[in-house]
């Protein structure tokens, strides 16, 4: 059965996007709210509502948050000056060795480099850096991080293979990740 749900302050929803058994929100503030499966903390929360928003930063007003995306169990969230990562870490796809699975989001150790795109496969991360190169971190049984070897990275490492090529005039990088593989592509733009 369908039901209708929008923030008690009746703020606008400006992103959604879905892991295997849970599903993010971003409103127009900036927070994120979400809701599920709350198995490895992919809500971000402990609270067990239905929907709320995360703890920390990214739920309160104007976090600087603009993009949400999901793999199976994590989450990754791009804000102005930070990454944030939350969820399921045990193949490495939070970008760092766990200790456990992170319930509560913490920026990541690379916020400082300039994220500006990512996304997620099952169990990985990808991400790209200074809009020129594609690194990823996270499950690699397939090589779908593309770093010429089939071992889970706990730390991001760049692509290896051929280059991004940018066209003549304008271009934007694009890509996506399925379960076990990742595509990238060159979008030229007049």
């Amino acid at each position: 059965m369908a039901s209708k749900w929008k923030p008690t302050d009746g703020s606008n929803l400006v992103k959604v996007a879905c892991g295997r058994r849970h599903t993010i929100t971003l409103d127009e503030f900036g927070r994120v709210y979400t809701l599920g499966e709350n198995k490895y903390g992919q809500l971000g929360r402990l609270s067990t509502e239905a929907i709320d928003v995360v703890q920390g930063p990214l739920g309160k007003k104007n976090s600087g948050c603009y993009d949400i995306v999901c793999g199976w169990s994590h989450n990754i969230a791009l804000c102005n000056n930070s990454v944030y990562a939350w969820g399921r870490n045990d193949k490495g796809q939070l970008g760092f060795i766990p200790s456990k699975d992170k319930i509560i989001n913490e920026p990541l150790f690379y916020a400082d480099l300039s994220v500006s795109k990512a996304c997620c496969g099952s169990e990985s991360s990808y991400f790209l850096l200074n809009n020129t190169t594609i690194w990823s971190c996270g499950w690699n049984e397939h090589g779908n991080l593309g770093t010429q070897d089939f071992k889970n990275s706990f730390e991001l490492k760049e692509l290896v293979g051929a280059k991004i090529q940018k066209p003549q005039g304008k271009g934007e990088i694009l890509f996506s990740a399925g379960g076990a593989h990742l595509i990238t592509l060159m979008a030229s733009l007049s």
